[in-house]
């Protein structure tokens, strides 16, 4: 078995420097489609009506934090955040964005500005979450990143050897294994990374308020997958844990 990493860090961290640009020619994504208020939302952007849904989804219960992984442009944060400060609340609110990108961070820091919410900006690296276990209490937001996250390229064939102790470890401990029938596999690691994270982080009640949005990112020509050109910005042998 020969395994390859599938990595987009290298293009978040050292290669995006302009963030409407990267939305506009390589990442077609939903919410930077729908930033803008739409009919087909009932004139409402993307994360106004986010927002909406989410305080369906918690029913009457209040939050007080929310944590998005992987912001964008800032856009969903800063309509997201709008609703949020238009709804009375005595207790002290605050969004937290994490994102790789030194270039999308200045561009949330930009949009997403409130008096009401405080605005808290990381970057770090979504497979290992810079917080404590269970500090966390509120909505974990990873809306359409999560092809971005690095992949596991699992290819079978008589001459190639045993898979490394990392990959041995989580084929065995998710039972993944009956899944490798095919010449070619992809193992989504970096997903598995951030659930094992957020499953660490998160105390037990904000397990139940997780939205994982998985909604598919076009890709321009010539890339090798998830959003456009940044699935094909880094490419190693020997996947690591």
């Amino acid at each position: 078995m020969n395994v390859r990493l599938v990595s987009s860090r290298r293009y978040y961290r050292d290669v995006l420097t302009r963030a409407f640009e990267n939305f506009e020619r390589r990442e077609i994504t939903l919410s930077h489609i729908l930033r803008l208020p739409h009919p087909f939302l009932r004139q409402r952007s993307f994360g106004t009506a986010f927002f909406h849904a989410i305080r369906r989804y918690v029913s009457r219960r209040r939050f007080r934090h929310v944590l998005e992984i992987g912001g964008g442009r800032g856009d969903v944060a800063r309509d997201f955040v709008r609703a949020w400060a238009a709804k009375p609340q005595r207790s002290a609110r605050s969004y937290t964005i994490l994102d790789l990108s030194r270039a999308l961070l200045r561009s949330q820091r930009k949009l997403a500005v409130s008096r009401l919410v405080a605005l808290r900006l990381i970057q770090a690296d979504a497979h290992r979450l810079p917080f404590q276990d269970g500090a966390f209490d509120g909505i974990v937001i990873a809306n359409e990143m999560l092809a971005d996250l690095d992949a596991w390229e699992l290819r079978m064939g008589a001459r190639n050897g045993h898979a490394p102790a990392a990959v041995q470890t989580v084929l065995h401990r998710y039972r993944l294994r009956h899944h490798l029938r095919h010449p070619v596999t992809m193992i989504p690691i970096g997903l598995i990374r951030l659930l094992e994270e957020l499953h660490r982080v998160v105390t037990p009640r904000t397990l139940t308020r997780i939205a994982l949005l998985t909604v598919a990112a076009a890709c321009d020509g010539g890339t090798g997958g998830g959003r456009g050109g940044a699935a094909d910005a880094a490419r190693e042998d020997d996947a690591g844990a």
